[in-house]
């Protein structure tokens, strides 16, 4: 599957980006401003790919122009009360103080938002990584509670829709694009799946989905 909007395309990850991944996570840079700081093995890494519920664990390599730059992920998704947890990195360096962590995370925030229909998403950051506690915020994310190392946050659809949509708007105007998503399948072996729950998803909870093809839907973001 690959959501595809603002630019950018946020492709589910397969058995093919695993090593890449892990090269990348296992980096000093990257290492340092993660909870879990152990090295990763290969074989860690597939157990840990094996071990992902296609129905609540989400994660998709940040793509433009087949140009890989990060992970971004919704995991642990609750499907009674729909919390869910999310988590970003950037292994291009270039691209961590640009616009691309910014475009991932709204197109993340509003496919979960505008499929799920969800109320919120919980985050943690370490305490000492100021510019990602600084970043969440200015996605809408608030902090609820700390303790000696780890900040915990949390981002309603209200907050990320007040906080970012004026910005959102102004960059969709900018490229001469619309609000919709554009979701792609036949790419990975879960795609059947995901299409058959987007579309389950779309009757529940009212979803302006059009249906181009078998390989192709597009939804509409209003907020």
């Amino acid at each position: 599957m690959i959501l595809s909007k603002y630019g950018i395309s946020l492709r589910s990850i397969n058995e093919n980006d695993l090593e890449l991944i892990r090269k990348m996570r296992n980096s000093n840079a990257i290492r340092e401003k993660m909870i879990f700081k152990k090295n990763i093995s290969a074989q860690d890494q597939i157990n840990w790919y094996n071990s992902l519920d296609r129905g609540s664990d989400f994660y998709f390599m940040i793509e433009i122009k087949g140009k890989k730059y990060g992970l971004i992920n919704v995991k642990n998704i609750n499907h009674k009360d729909l919390s869910s947890e999310s988590g970003l990195f950037i292994w291009n360096e270039d691209a961590v103080n640009s616009h691309i962590p910014v475009l991932a995370s709204w197109l993340i925030s509003e496919t979960g938002y505008g499929i799920l229909n969800g109320p919120g998403c919980n985050i943690r950051v370490l305490k000492s990584n100021a510019s990602a506690i600084g970043f969440n915020k200015k996605m809408g994310f608030c902090t609820i509670k700390e303790d000696d190392e780890v900040v915990y946050l949390y981002q309603s659809k209200d907050s990320f829709s007040k906080t970012t949509k004026d910005k959102r708007d102004l960059f969709l105007k900018g490229i001469k694009k619309d609000h919709s998503i554009n979701i792609y399948f036949g790419d990975h072996e879960n795609d059947s799946f995901y299409r058959e729950t987007i579309e389950e998803l779309a009757k529940k909870n009212t979803i302006e989905l059009e249906n181009l093809s078998r390989e192709h839907f597009r939804i509409q973001i209003h907020f």
